[in-house]
């Protein structure tokens, strides 16, 4: 019996819920403009995307869009310029934009420099890589399933390989290649000292 390689099985849904822009307008409308209950905007909301969210959810999501609707940061207030994203998307100034960048980055530095995955932060990473083994089996299966090399995930994969693009079948050939090298190298050593 074959059994099919973990690569190809299906991808764990997230879990993680991403509000869209219709739905913060939403929610803003109704407790701003329509000045509805906390608790009626959560039984909408409820309706609307099949969870109940908390009531300071709520009260976050309201106070950052009113600071979006008057185009503000919404994590400083500092006005911002005109804007191309649509009505309901997160405005932040290039100040906090950095700042999130750089403190995510320093997450996962301090991650890596504990032996930690550098996404997840919770399981110990794969030895030369930056993330833990489930990490990495689940971005490499979404990039085969995407129809992109499973390793590097830039370029499509070659024809006649399962996962991988030309670049790196022929990176890993000259790896192995010079593996087999050193360990012959290493295998003759040890017989010339016996």
């Amino acid at each position: 019996m074959s059994r099919a390689p973990w690569y190809l099985k299906e991808v764990r849904p997230t879990t993680t819920f991403t509000w869209t822009p219709e739905m913060r307008v939403a929610v803003y409308t109704m407790r701003v403009k329509d000045e509805l209950p906390i608790d009626e905007i959560r039984a909408h909301v409820e309706r609307m995307i099949g969870r109940r969210p908390n009531r300071t959810r709520i009260h976050n999501l309201v106070r950052m869009m009113r600071k979006n609707m008057a185009k503000k940061c919404h994590r400083c207030g500092k006005p911002l310029p005109g804007s191309k994203k649509p009505v309901g998307s997160w405005l932040v100034c290039k100040t906090c934009r950095k700042e999130h960048s750089e403190y995510k980055k320093a997450c996962r530095e301090k991650h890596l420099n504990q032996g930690l995955c550098g996404i997840c932060g919770e399981h110990p990473r794969v030895n030369g890589f930056r993330s833990c083994r489930r990490c990495l089996s689940e971005t490499y299966r979404r990039r085969i399933n995407e129809g992109l090399c499973g390793y590097c995930g830039k370029r499509p994969r070659a024809k006649g390989s399962i996962a991988m693009c030309g670049v790196c079948l022929e990176l890993d050939r000259i790896k192995s290649q010079i593996n087999k090298r050193k360990q012959h190298a290493q295998t003759t050593a040890e017989n010339q000292h016996h």
